[in-house]
């Protein structure tokens, strides 16, 4: 019988990271994953899963001790971000200087991050990781959780955190309500080579059809994400690679420069939101309590400032009482993170809505938004939300 203060199913870049942070507080922790990340090698290709990390989650990587293990890596350091529609109007240009930083965040490839988490884990004797693992069951009982693992091991806790994705079983087995919505459309994401004069810079144009995206990797590398419907993504991941270069240079802004396609992948859009994070005994975190439209990035950063308050509340409920992981001890968690997350996600609503059409007197709003945000004082309100520093202000208790 191996008994600890808490089971972390999942060791995704979430799971990872609250696993960490917990340990940090001397919690006993075991983290269940069925893979363990690739390691890295710096002539590995890039993979297509990239995030946009806040300066914010920045923060939170270098309390943990991770941050300088994913700069040893590669990353993509930002100096501005780009946002304009089709019609040309309303281009704005939130920089590094308007927050007086001299980045406003980072491409990384998701891999990177886990690893570096994993790491990070597999270092600290606060932590045990069984990989290859899945559960097999799970009981709670008595303030209890019992976990059997796929090689018919047992572990127990006083806490199970589900970090198991946006598929969570644990969500599933524990009954959480959930609230889910399928998008019109999908999303293409894509590696290549490019020729591209504005390195450093990620932009976004928006078209009735849906957003189009550029996100820099290194000086000749980028991520390209192409909102479009089912159908049309559909036919763009059918297209050779060569096909597919030659469609972007036709239909993506000339900012784009040439491009080689290298890789390429689509998936659906869609959002979910529990109705509730906590039980006795087991809490969600991440996107298994929630997934945001992947307009602007956010859904990692959003999963590590659930792990940041999930830790710092449990710690603080520890010294309070012995039933520190009861629904009552973490019902701040919950409120916290609740309202953190469906404010992000309705504002991706708005944007998403407000901009994938061509209604022209909501053409005409939008257009001037965008252009008011070329005035300083929204210009330096927005940069501050978009490196995750705004948004601790208007939102801390």
């Amino acid at each position: 019988m191996k008994s600890l203060d808490i089971i972390v199913a999942g060791g995704g870049m979430v799971g990872m990271a609250v696993a960490n942070a917990l340990a940090q507080s001397d919690f006993k922790v075991a983290v269940i994953e069925n893979k363990k990340p690739q390691s890295f090698d710096i002539s590995q290709d890039y993979d297509l899963r990239v995030s946009a990390v806040t300066l914010e989650t920045v923060d939170f990587l270098k309390n943990i001790d991770v941050w300088d293990s994913v700069i040893e890596t590669r990353i993509c350091p930002l100096k501005a971000m780009r946002v304009w529609e089709e019609s040309g109007f309303g281009d704005v240009t939130f920089d590094a200087k308007t927050i007086e930083e001299d980045n406003i965040g980072y491409i990384i490839e998701n891999r990177i991050l886990q690893l570096a988490l994993w790491e990070k884990a597999e270092s600290d004797a606060n932590i045990k990781i069984f990989c290859p693992e899945t559960h097999t069951n799970i009981h709670v009982d008595n303030d209890q959780v019992e976990v059997t693992l796929s090689n018919g091991d047992k572990i127990y806790s006083k806490l199970l955190v589900g970090a198991d994705g946006a598929r969570s079983s644990i969500r599933e087995q524990f009954s959480f309500g959930v609230k889910s919505k399928q998008y019109d459309q999908s999303c293409l994401v894509a590696n290549a080579n490019v020729v591209n004069n504005s390195q450093n810079i990620t932009w976004q144009r928006f078209t009735p059809s849906g957003p189009q995206a550029y996100l820099p990797l290194d000086d000749n590398t980028g991520s390209i994400v192409w909102y479009d419907s089912a159908e049309a993504i559909q036919s763009y991941v059918d297209l050779s690679n060569e096909d597919l270069s030659k469609k972007m240079m036709r239909e993506f802004p000339r900012e784009i420069g040439k491009v080689i396609i290298k890789d390429k992948a689509s998936f659906p859009i869609f959002k979910q939101h529990v109705e509730k994070y906590v039980l006795d005994n087991v809490t969600l975190i991440g996107d298994s309590a929630h997934v945001i439209n992947p307009l602007a990035g956010q859904g990692v950063n959003l999963g590590f400032q659930d792990a940041e308050c999930l830790s710092r509340i449990l710690n603080a409920a520890r010294d309070k009482t012995k039933n520190w992981a009861s629904s009552r001890a973490m019902i701040k968690y919950e409120r916290e993170r609740y309202f953190h997350n469906s404010a992000m996600m309705n504002l991706m609503n708005v944007f998403y809505y407000g901009f994938s059409n061509d209604n022209h007197p909501l053409k005409l709003a939008r257009n001037l938004a965008l252009s008011f945000g070329n005035f300083q004082p929204i210009n330096k309100m927005m940069g501050q939300l978009g490196a995750g520093k705004l948004k601790s202000k208007l939102f801390a208790e």
